[in-house]
């Protein structure tokens, strides 16, 4: 069993870097990769650990994405090189975007009662990458909330009085970005969109194999057992290769367990040795 997706305290995850490793190892994972939000300021932390626990640790990064039809994509980036410089470059970009936005949504939150400074929204944020949930921990902190739930449904989620839209690359953008870096692209939690239904999946999948999408998140937390099935046909039929994770952050989602998701999330092991392989083949090609 295997966990390839999940976020550590470098993002917006509650587990530093080093307890993924000794939390994976406990409930009997036999590899898992580190996929925070934008950032691989995790990773050496990670890999450390792992190297000193004898632990398969795989680098990585999930990015969020949109296209010119507004459709929403996350790409992870598996077997990165957190060293490329054309990577860090698109990271520095989003980043720059995330605080813009972050402004905003602070101005905005003001606008209806509820201020908050920027650096007592920081005191939540144990890494580089600060976002909603951060902001929502703020809110509950100062009494505007009671809880992250309520900031979200009445206050920072889409739709709301201080929701800001994000501007995030494309999916074209992430793929390359991610290639750059010697890594594998994987089209993360492809049923996640609601009301996805398997034709659109697939037409969405041969769409960004197009740009060079290597992989599906077929095995994910919240995929029911028929999308699982409809996500490991297309990746056969459009010959891409097969992830699977739990997506897990801690207690900002108390319900999804390292490795096992909701209880019976199982990714089998037997995926990886393709998924290694390929991005070998890839790094060896430059």
């Amino acid at each position: 069993m295997i966990d390839l997706h999940c976020h550590s305290s470098a993002s917006d995850g509650s587990c530093t870097p080093e307890e993924l490793i000794f939390m994976a190892k406990r409930v009997g994972l036999k590899a898992l990769a580190l996929t925070d939000h934008d950032c691989t300021s995790g990773l050496p932390e990670f890999e450390m650990t792992a190297k000193q626990e004898k632990f398969e640790a795989i680098p990585g990064i999930e990015l969020a994405c949109r296209d010119q039809n507004q459709q929403r994509f996350h790409i992870v980036g598996l077997f990165i090189d957190r060293h490329s410089q054309q990577l860090q470059e698109m990271l520095a970009q989003i980043i720059t975007w995330r605080n813009q936005r972050n402004a905003q949504i602070l101005e905005r939150l003001a606008e209806e009662g509820k201020a908050l400074s920027l650096e007592f929204v920081q005191g939540y944020c144990q890494g580089e990458v600060l976002g909603r949930p951060h902001i929502a921990e703020a809110l509950v902190a100062k009494g505007y909330c009671q809880s992250r739930k309520q900031a979200f449904e009445q206050l920072i989620g889409r739709g709301c009085q201080a929701y800001v839209p994000r501007q995030v690359p494309s999916p074209q953008q992430c793929i390359q970005g991610i290639r750059d870096a010697g890594g594998l692209a994987v089209w993360a939690h492809p049923f996640s969109t609601s009301n996805m239904s398997n034709s659109a999946c697939k037409n969405l999948a041969r769409m960004l194999k197009e740009a060079g999408l290597d992989a599906i998140e077929a095995y994910y937390s919240m995929h029911k057992p028929a999308q699982t099935r409809a996500a490991l046909k297309i990746a056969a039929e459009l010959e891409l290769l097969v992830s699977g994770g739990s997506d897990f952050h801690g207690r900002q989602f108390p319900a999804l367990q390292l490795g096992l998701g909701k209880g019976k999330l199982k990714v089998p092991a037997e995926i990886l040795p393709p998924l290694r392989q390929k991005a070998l083949e890839r790094q060896a090609a430059g």
